[in-house]
């Protein structure tokens, strides 16, 4: 265990706290948010297990899943046809 991995773990830690109001919120990030972010966090915890950064590694897994837990969670959206449209323009 290094500096650098106990680093990366408060920081994904503090990421993963960070996003408890968004989860509790009815307002939610867009999908493809959601999702690039949880890609792109998946792609880091590869990285962090090649370099053998344990810690980081669990922190992004956390945070990661946070990201999928915001999609999960998410309400799906009214689809607005013509009609609708045309009628909120009144």
């Amino acid at each position: 265990m290094n500096w650098q991995d106990i680093l990366l773990m408060l920081g994904g830690f503090v990421f993963a706290v960070a996003l408890i109001p968004t989860l509790r919120s009815a307002e939610k990030p867009p999908r493809s948010t959601c999702i690039l972010t949880a890609l792109v966090l998946a792609a880091y915890a590869v990285a962090y297990v090649s370099l053998d950064l344990w810690l980081a590694f669990s922190a992004v897994l956390i945070t990661k899943g946070m990201w999928l837990a915001i999609l999960i969670f998410r309400k799906p959206r009214r689809k607005v046809g013509f009609v609708d449209a045309l009628n909120r323009r009144k």
